[in-house]
């Protein structure tokens, strides 16, 4: 199913598809080809969420923190993202995390 259809089928934007589609990538096996052709989203392993990430309530958990502690916790913060949250952007300095 392309990405159109998706977006139809669940009355959303293509682009709240592709933001799911990352988010899921964060919490299993997925393995996402892009392009104009061929391609699509596969699910590598059905054995559940991977053991070395975080899951989606993590991340945000985390992210939550971020606005809340000193500039060496944001550090360690950050780092434990980057490491363990495929796809992680950190945020502007200057937006605040809800």
């Amino acid at each position: 199913m392309h990405i159109g259809d998706l977006a139809q089928k669940f009355q959303v934007s293509k682009q709240t598809i592709h933001k799911d589609i990352d988010i899921l990538t964060v919490c299993f096996n997925i393995q996402v080809k892009r392009g104009r052709y061929h391609s699509g989203v596969c699910l590598i392993c059905d054995t559940g969420a991977k053991a070395d990430t975080l899951n989606a309530a993590q991340v945000i958990c985390l992210c939550t923190l971020l606005a809340r502690v000193t500039e060496d916790e944001r550090v360690i913060l950050l780092s434990i993202l980057y490491d363990f949250a495929p796809g992680f952007h950190s945020p502007s300095p200057n937006a605040k995390t809800a």
